[in-house]
């Protein structure tokens, strides 16, 4: 089940979001933003962070993720994206979990206010009896 390929968008009308090499913002020079018609991915047209030519790539017009440069789809290449993966799967697993983490703070919250009530109460009765 291969892609179909579409025509590749250039320019400023692929200049939208992040590059996936870099991260960097594709709108800062738009005439290099690429956004691949096969895959989707967006990226610059040029040797963004100089990770493409240390990993051997050489074709910077041609999109990196159906190259197969970056580990993404199994290549030498650390791109932004999959360090961005690995970060958060690696936040994920010293935490046991995001839900864990939302009920602690959701807990913390609840607690802060209830704190917060008690001692508005007291200030109020104080200043009408005064």
């Amino acid at each position: 089940a291969s892609k179909e390929k579409k025509e590749d968008v250039k320019g400023s009308e692929a200049a939208i979001g992040s590059c996936h090499c870099c991260g960097g913002m594709l709108q800062r020079i738009p005439e290099s933003a690429r956004r691949c018609g096969t895959c989707g991915a967006r990226y610059h047209a040029y040797d963004c962070g100089n990770r493409r030519s240390q990993a051997g790539f050489t074709n910077f017009d041609q999109c990196p993720r159906c190259a197969e440069m970056c580990m993404c789809t199994g290549g030498p290449m650390v791109c932004h994206t999959r360090s961005l993966r690995d970060s958060r799967r690696e936040k994920r697993q010293n935490t046991g979990g995001s839900s864990s983490g939302l009920s602690t703070m959701e807990g913390s919250r609840s607690s802060s206010r209830t704190d917060a009530e008690k001692g508005a109460g007291p200030t109020r009765t104080t200043s009408e009896e005064v």
